[in-house]
Parts: structure tokens; sequence; C-alpha cells
């Protein structure tokens, strides 16, 4: 079978850049209001959202779930059919179809109306308002899209080319089809600076750098890729936000990948996760490296993502608890393998609900995804899925593991404490007295104490402001402070949070932000948090608002969080309408 096929019209599809001379300055572009209205009016709201979450009971025209936006146990997430409208009675978020997509799936105004045209089989008659904008003004990270993609057609491109010859023997080495390349866009770095020569004269040298795909060193600008098989990295848009790469010969390291920008945060990322949403499953299945991703959607298992090189985080699971209902995770079944699980159990324990299931498979000794279903096809990993276990019974097991078979008081008690420490992850309190009840009976542990409080997913001692419950304390007026209290109970609070979300400049709230960019950036921890607080000198105003606070359970501390940040944006949509209204007096006496 021929698998490649080479010809000079092989990269048509994906790069066709234009002269120079022949660009132009682009109109900007506004999509009509009528067309909006009649994009909201024939969507079916519910249809909509039930592809995302599940609704549990009918009250007439309203159908009841669980929020989306904040974690409950009883449904007060209503969705009028009638009207297309949709209401939290718990956290107060509410609107239509457009406002939905905004929140749920992250996305600015433009993209939402996209995706829900996409939805409904529309194309987005965008017309030009008579301006043009200048490359001079655009957005700086939209730029950074721009020159993102177009290192990955330049990629692609060289793949096919005379210098990636190299390339292509290697992935024909790992009977890799040409559709499969295409569809991952998969590429070649070829040696020297080739991507600065080619990016150069078209991006600024700072933005190269920016995006990761130049580096400096004295004072030369030098390629970060060079002679590696490149793996662009798409984000859940589909958007090319960063690249990994692997050397074929005996190069190190053996991976590269880009460095953290503002574009891509390694945490928050998941590789095919934006393939993988094309199936409409509402299953994932997460493995360890690209090339498992890339050989399932071969042998068509398509719903696989991979984490980029870091372990498993709160990130991750927010980020797959949106997309699917059920997770499987795949892991090597070595000691680094089993590692590796336990810190995606530790995350999916602090996020744990009722609304989704989590299971952890183990591949045979020597394999992985890629290997096993190439030397034995897909029904063998199907069979390793279908032994796969419960995030419960790997609790159990793992547990287990680390007993041993001496059961002496010091040993019971050593782990006594280890299973509190997990246990104490739950957020949910009735399936963390039944887990508490199974380890008992199982471990026969006479007694076993939970504090009842969900904690976060760092297995630390309780830190002494925490601990002092007696301490008299007063809620402070700042709404920065009151915001950073909360982030420092629960850090991962912070990680879903736009900035764009919620406009007011507000000095008081400059810092929260500042702290919430901090932990998407480098992960959510109380630890990070307590580190802020000291560094910008407002810890002992934080942690007594914190002490107030975590005398509430988890789930009022995260409903007054979501109340709070509610109200901050309300209070914009306010201020925004009367300063139209103003505005449009002002203008009509003029």
């Amino acid at each position: 079978m021929q698998i490649w096929l080479l010809s000079a019209n092989t990269c048509a599809h994906y790069y066709n850049p234009e002269p120079e001379a022949a660009r132009r300055l682009p109109m900007a572009k506004r999509i009509p209001k009528p067309f909006i209205d009649e994009l909201t009016a024939r969507t079916d709201l519910l249809a909509l959202l039930s592809s995302r979450i599940t609704f549990t009971k009918k009250s007439g025209s309203n159908h009841w779930a669980c929020c989306p936006f904040h974690d409950e146990k009883t449904p007060s997430f209503s969705v009028n059919t009638q009207k297309g409208f949709y209401h939290c009675f718990g956290c107060g978020v509410s609107g239509d179809a457009i406002r939905f997509l905004m929140d749920y799936d992250n996305l600015p105004f433009p993209e939402a109306i996209e995706r829900l045209a996409e939805y409904n089989g529309l194309d987005v008659p965008y017309e030009d308002d008579g301006r043009q904008s200048d490359p001079q003004e655009k957005d700086r990270y939209d730029l950074g899209l721009e020159c993102l993609a177009d290192a990955a057609a330049f990629f692609h491109e060289a793949f096919y080319g005379e210098s990636g010859k190299a390339a292509r023997d290697y992935l024909r080495q790992r009977r890799l089809k040409k559709a499969t390349v295409d569809t991952f866009l998969l590429g070649y770095a070829p040696p020297g600076n080739a991507l600065l020569a080619h990016l150069g004269s078209k991006y600024p040298l700072q933005l190269l750098q920016d995006v990761g795909l130049v580096g400096v060193k004295d004072d030369h600008h030098y390629d970060w890729f060079r002679e590696r098989v490149i793996f662009p990295i798409h984000n859940h848009k589909g958007k090319v936000i960063a690249f990994g790469a692997r050397a074929m010969g005996e190069a190190q390291p053996k991976y590269l990948n880009s460095p953290e920008t503002t574009w891509f945060n390694k945490r928050y990322e998941l590789y095919g996760l934006y393939q993988a949403m094309q199936t409409r499953e509402r299953t994932l299945l997460v493995t360890e490296g690209y090339m498992d991703v890339i050989k399932l959607w071969q042998h068509g298992v398509k719903n696989a993502v991979a984490a980029l090189g870091t372990a498993i985080g709160d990130s991750h699971i927010s980020q797959l608890k949106k997309r699917a209902e059920k997770v499987y995770f795949s892991f090597d079944g070595d000691t680094a393998g089993q590692k590796a699980a336990r810190k995606a159990l530790e995350a999916v324990f602090s996020q744990h609900d009722k609304q989704h299931e989590w299971r952890f498979m183990f591949m045979p000794a020597g394999e992985d995804p890629d290997s096993l279903v190439e030397k034995a096809g897909v029904a063998a990993f199907q069979q390793v899925m279908d032994a796969s276990l419960p995030a419960s019974a790997f609790f159990l097991q793992t547990l287990d593991d680390g007993a041993g078979a001496q059961r002496s008081a010091e040993a019971q008690a050593e782990l006594a404490g280890e299973a509190q420490r997990w246990l104490e992850l739950l957020p949910d309190a009735d399936f963390r007295e039944i887990l508490r009840t199974q380890v008992m009976k199982r471990f026969e542990l006479p007694v076993l104490t939970l504090s009842g409080n969900a904690t976060t997913s760092t297995h630390t001692a309780t830190p002494a402001w925490r601990a002092s419950r007696e301490m008299v304390v007063v809620k402070p007026k700042d709404k920065g402070i009151q915001l950073m209290a909360r982030l420092l109970l629960q850090p991962q609070c912070a990680l879903p949070l736009r900035r764009w979300e919620y406009p007011p400049q507000d000095g008081e709230l400059q810092l929260f932000w500042l702290l919430c960019y901090a932990l998407q950036s480098d992960g959510a921890s109380e630890a990070r948090v307590a580190t802020f607080l000291r560094t910008h000198g407002v810890y002992d105003s934080v942690t007594s608002a914190a002490q107030l606070l975590g005398r509430l359970s988890g789930e009022q501390q995260r409903d007054e969080f979501a109340a709070m940040l509610a109200s901050i944006r309300d209070n914009h949509a306010r201020q925004q309408t009367r300063l139209e209204k103003f505005t449009a007096a002002h203008i009509k006496q003029g």
C-alpha cells in the first residue's frame, strides 16, 4: 500500500500564501442584529444544553438540572423551552443560547455566534462597517494565533518537502497514514533558522519570541524547533496554540514542547481535544502521549486526548467535566504509571460529583495504547477498557497496595491517616461517608474520623489560620479581599474565570485578578495562594476573612463566590445600560 502521495500541490489545502504585495487591509466586520435574533429564536435551547449537561426532571415548560456553573446536589438550573431562557436559582446565572456558550465554553461573543450558527447549519452573514482595520492595531492575541497558524502550515509543508524525508520515513515506520498526518497537521522543523527566515518579515521578532517559536541566546535569535517531527497543539476551538516536537535520532531532549506563553498553558490544555470534540461523544479517553492519541484515532478510536507532559491536575478535570460524562484514564502498568494514576485520582476526588463517571485502566507490561492497538488491534484495547476500575475501586486498591500484610496498631493508624487524607478531598459528603464505611470494613479499622469538610487537592497539614475557629473576625468591606479569601479556601475556583467577563476596573479587584492569573498559570493550590498574599502584603487581612468563610460548607462557599461575581457582572451591565441611555439622550438633545 502506498501511504505517501507527494506532489507540488500536496499542501495546497493547508497552506497557500499570497505574495506580500497582494495583501490588502481587511475591512472590519460586524454581525447584523437581525441575524442574531433569528439565530437565537431558531435554536432549540434544551437540545443544545442537553449535549453538555443532564436534565433530571420536568415541570411544565421548565426542565431542571444541576447547575454546570456551581456545585450543587439539588437541581436549581432551569430551562424554559417557551421563552428560550435559562436561569439558576442557586448562583443566579441566566441567559440565552449565546450567553450559555460564552460562559460554558469560554468563548468571546463573536465565536459563540459562529459556534451557534454552525450548530444550526447556518453561515454568519458578516457585514463591512466601512472601517479598515490597521494591522498595527490588531489585537496582539489574535495576531499571535495567526503567527502560530502560519508556523503550523510552514512545518506541514516542510514535512512534504525535500528536507522532510527523514520525518516521513520516521512516521512511516510508526505506520501512520497520510490521512492521519493531515488530520493532525503533523510537520517537520527543518535545520537552521528556516522558520525565522520565513516568518521574520511578516511578524515582529518580539512576537515570534512571545509565542514560543524563536529563542534568543547571546543576542542571537534562533528557531526553537530544529530537525524534529512537529505535533501542533490545538485548543478546544481548533486554534494552534503551541507545538510538541520529537527528535528522530539520539538528540536530547527526546521531546521538546513550546514554552508556556500567553497562548499556551500546559496545565490546562489537552492534546487532541479539538479532534475528539468533533465526534460529539460524551465519553473521553485520557492517554499519556501524542502518539497514543494519533494511533488510536487511526484505528477508529477518535475520542482520545493526552496531557501535555504534565500530571493530570484540577484544571484538566475541569476541562474534562465540561466535555464528557464518562472519562477513562489510561496509564502504563509500571511504577511511573501508577504514580501518575494516583495523581489523577487526587484531582478527580477534589472535583467528584454524581454527574460524572471516572475509570482507571492500565496497559499490559511493556505496552502503551499506541503499541497495543498496533500489535493486537482495537479489540485488545477494548478488553483493557472493559477491565477498568471505577475511581472508588482504584482508591481502595491504592490503599491496599500501601497497606502491606502487616496489621500492627502502628500500621493501621498510618493506613487510617492516609485514608483520611484521601477521603477529605471529596466535596460530596454522602459519597465520602460511603467510602469511609467501605474502608473501615475492608481494612478492619475500628474508627476512621473525618472532619466533614471538603478540602483542596493538597495533602498538607491544616494551616494554623484555618484551625483556629474561635477567633473573632469581621467581614471585610473590600470586595477584592473577600474574593481572595474564597480562593484561599478553594483555589480551583480561579481556573474557569476569565477577566473579560467581569469588565469593571475597580482598584480593589485588580489584585484579585492578578491572583487568578497566577493560579491559572502556575497551578491552583492553597500554598501558592498563601505565597502570593504574603508577597503583596495582604496575607493577614485575607486569612482573617477566610476564617469567617471557613465556617461555611464547601458548597456554601462556592455559592457565595458565584453570587459575588454575578453581582459584579450585573452592576456593570446596569452601569452600561444607564450610560447608553444617557449617551442616546445627549445625542438626541444635541
